[in-house]
Order: C-alpha cells, then structure tokens, then sequence
C-alpha cells in the first residue's frame, strides 16, 4: 500500500512540474530574456530541475518518513502494549511459577534440613556411642591391666615390707629400696599398700642409725605424703613422726616441732582413739614443758597440761590403751635423754600411774593374757615395781580382829592366816586354801591391794581392799563389800558394809 501512494504521488508531481515550466515559458518575453548559450542553458535548466525534482523528492521523503514514523510509532505502541500486556501475563505466571517452586523449593529444603538435621543427631549419637564404647573398652582394658600391674607391685610392696620386718626396720639398703619404690611414679600401687609402704619406710628410719640424721628424714617424709589428699596416713605413721619430732624439740627446743609433734599424735588418735603411743607422748612432752618452762606459770601450765592428758586416758576405756602407754614409758625411761623426763612423771604423778598400772593388770587377769608371754613379761614387770616401793609384809598374819558392819564379828573366810611372799598371797584355814597373786598399789593417800585368786589354770579378782601397817607391827586390811568398789576409808559401818581385820604378824 505505501508503494502504490508512493507512485502516486511520483506522478502528481511529474504533471506539476510540467505546469510549471509551461506558466514559466509564458511569462518570458524578450524583455526579460537573457540570451545564453545553449548548452549552459540546457545545462542550467537541468541543473535547476534536478535541484527542484531534488527538493520535492527530499521533502516527500521527509513526509514519508515523519508519517512511517508515526504510524510505526502507532503500531509500535500499539505492539509495545501488547507485548507489554503478553510479557506482564507471562511474567506474572513465570512469577507465581517462580514462587510455587519457591514454595515448594522451601518446603522441600525444610524436610530436608529435619531429615538432616535428623541424620546428624543420629550420627551424633552414634559418634557418642562409639566414643563411649571406645572409652568403656579402654577405661575396661586399662582396668584390667592396671589391676595386674597393681597385684604385682602390690606383692612387691608385701615382699618389701615383709623383708623389712624381718630385719627389724634396720638398714640403709632397706630405706633406700623403699624410697626408690615410692619415688616410682609409673607404678601403680594400691592406696592402701602406698600408706602401708610409707609406714614401713618411716620405721626404718626410726630404727636404723644415724638416728639424729633419720628423725629429719621421718619430718621430711611425713611432710611429703602428708598433703596428699587421696592418702590417709596410718596413725603408727604420725605416732612416728612425733617421736622424732618430739626429739628434735628436747633438743632444739624449737615451738614449731612441739606443735607439730602434739599435733600428729592429735591425728594418730583422731585414726585410732585407743592408741596408746601417742598420749604417752603427749606426756613426755608435757615433762618436757615442765623442765624448759620460764616460769611458775609455764611449769603450772605444763602440770595441767599432764593433768588434761591423764583426765583423757581415764575416760577412754580401751583395754589395750594402758597396756602400750605403759610400756611406752618403760621403754623410753632406758633412753638416756628422755629418762628424766620419765622420771618427774613418775614423781610428779605416782598415783595416776599406779591407776593405768592398776588397769594394765586387771585386763590382763580378767582377759586371761597370761598364758601370753608378753603380757606376762609387763603383768609381773608392774607387780615387782609396785612391790619395790611398798613396806616390806612378808610373812604371815594372823587374823586379831574381824569388824563387819561396824561389829567385831568371827567370819570364817577372814579368820585364815594371811601370808605374803613377793608377789604371791595365801589363805589357809583348818578347811580351806586359797592361793595366787597380789598387787601392792602404794598410792600416796592411801595403799591399796588387789588380789588375784588362782582357779585351776587362770586368775580371777577376788579382792579390793586397802592396808595400812601400824606401829605396832599390825597389818591393817579394810575390804569393800564387792570387787567393783575399793573402800576409801579405814572403816566399817552398816551404811558402806566394809570388813576392817586386824592381824599381827605371827611369832
């Protein structure tokens, strides 16, 4: 169609042009002619209607061009619309495609993400079971080989121990090995064979000279394990350590090892209530006290200090307490620089003595130890000292007054004659014998005697009394109404049921 108006117009403008140059022909006159050549006529003319047909095509053109400008304009719009309308339709469904498969997108990830998240805690699980298995297994395995290890350096230490008692804690060699076994950070030893161990190590060098050189070894040691939180130390061990310690505070006089010395057997005893060991040591550095003391009120201090001491071992009523604190002073009184000391208790404190004496032999008699060699060894070693610091009533007594219940009566078992030899005591009369041993008691207020009756292979208490021996060469016996009470006076009365006889000594 723009091809056909455009060869229209073409010819339109071909019939004008020639209307033109005929109206131009017609006003041309020879007044206004010009006369040229004819080729630059004709070559003027052709050039002014190509320049015409030039400018008339140009301009055409130019409408042409506006008016497909336009109309492209118009189809343009009118397409952009379409298009605009298409792509805005396509974009919305590309959009809500777009979220449909977000949406989807999302809740597929979602299920995803819990059944990852599912995965990893079952992986998680399964990492901390496998991690715990591994664990159990190798916590199991080195159980058990610890336990071998153990068993073994457990026998070590037994065969140790056992070599060291055999030569009574004595020697170097002993020490040396002992300390190597403990030092040894690779073995692994039972607790209670560790504690064992350091016990063994410190009686070691308690026994094994030189002794000034190994009591600070004994300070060191117990210092080094004593900190140890996961061992408890045996009470022997502290009981140990303050027999140096009290040794270094004879000698040094030094406050730090009286206090550390106290206070190991503070925690002996809080181990073992009924150790002896530690509260004759307690008494030894009392004495110690007593010597060292600046003052009255110092020496005061210490005597009560001992006084506290024997209040604590009357209230504790163990059976073996007495015994070892016994036979801790008598071993301590051979030693040169604690004989003293041992000394001015037995000066200072004759009557509490004689009580735990007393107490040592009842038990033995009434547990019947003395078929046992050692208790029979300190059962008579108590009766021949009592007998030493006794008056001499060897002999026999014949009764001469018999007084019960405040009456002179005649009491067929206090009529026997009396007879003393040492240690040992009979009865006799016309129908009857009674025979066996006698402890002298010479407390300072008043004597007392305990009688022990033989009955077949053993002894039992069979009187409590106390005696006194007059001027007149006449013994003196006041018997209590039982064996559990001691009379406390020379008399006999209705109320305390005494037995007061008299004997002289037969010709």
């Amino acid at each position: 169609m723009i091809s056909m108006q455009a060869s229209a117009q073409k010819s339109d403008e071909v019939i004008l042009l020639k209307q033109q140059i005929d109206s131009l022909q017609q006003r041309l006159d020879e007044t206004n002619y010009v006369r040229i050549p004819k080729q630059d006529f004709e070559k003027n003319l052709q050039n002014s209607v190509e320049k015409a047909v030039s400018d008339s095509i140009f301009k055409w053109i130019g409408f042409l061009a506006l008016l497909i400008g336009l109309v492209g304009g118009f189809i343009g719009a009118y397409f952009k619309n379409q298009i605009q309308e298409q792509v805005s339709a396509n974009l919305k469904a590309v959009t809500d495609m777009i979220d449909n498969f977000k949406s989807s997108e999302a809740e597929i990830n979602n299920k995803q993400d819990e059944k990852l998240k599912e995965l990893r805690n079952e992986f998680a699980e399964l990492k901390k079971a496998q991690e715990k298995f591994i664990s159990d297994s190798e916590t199991h395995i080195n159980k058990k080989i610890n336990q071998t290890l153990s068993i073994m350096w457990d026998d070590i230490a037994d065969s140790k121990m056992r070599i060291a008692e055999g030569k009574e804690f004595k020697g170097k060699e002993l020490i040396d090995e002992i300390t190597s076994l403990l030092d040894n950070k690779t073995i692994e030893m039972r607790k209670e064979k560790r504690v064992a161990l350091i016990d063994t190590l410190m009686r070691c060098y308690y026994y094994t000279p030189p002794m000034d050189e190994n009591f600070k070894q004994m300070i060191k040691l117990l210092r080094r394990y004593e900190s140890v939180t996961e061992l408890t130390l045996k009470p022997e061990t502290y009981a140990n350590a303050a027999i140096a310690l009290i040794n270094n505070y004879e000698y040094y006089g030094t406050k730090e090892d009286r206090e550390t010395c106290l206070d190991c057997c503070d925690k002996s005893l809080d181990r073992l209530p009924d150790y002896g060991l530690p509260y004759a040591i307690k008494l030894e550095v009392a004495m110690i006290d007593f010597k060292k003391a600046f003052d009255d009120k110092d020496k005061n201090a210490a005597i009560e200090n001992t006084r506290r001491v024997f209040n604590d071992i009357k209230n504790n009523q163990s059976r073996a307490l007495c015994h070892e604190i016994i036979s801790r002073l008598d071993i301590d009184s051979e030693v040169p620089y604690l004989k003293e000391y041992i000394d001015n208790l037995e000066l200072l404190f004759a009557d509490n003595l004689l009580e735990l004496r007393e107490r040592v032999c009842s038990d033995i008699v009434e547990r019947n130890f003395l078929d046992d060699e050692t208790y029979k060894d300190v059962f008579y070693k108590i009766l021949d000292d009592s007998l030493m610091k006794t008056p001499d009533i060897n002999g026999e007594w014949v009764p001469y007054k018999i007084i019960q219940n405040g009456s002179e009566v005649q009491n067929e078992q206090f009529s026997a004659i009396l007879t003393f030899n040492e240690c040992e005591y009979k009865m006799s009369s016309n129908e009857w014998d009674e025979k066996g041993l006698v402890h002298f008691l010479p407390y300072s207020k008043v004597g007392a005697i305990n009688f022990y009756r033989e009955e077949g292979t053993k002894y039992v208490m069979s009187h409590n009394c106390i005696f006194k021996v007059e001027e007149n060469n006449q013994l003196m016996l006041c018997f209590g109404n039982s064996i559990e009470k001691r009379p406390d006076e020379f008399s006999s009365t209705p109320s305390n049921q005494n037995i007061l006889v008299i004997y002289n000594i037969a010709a």
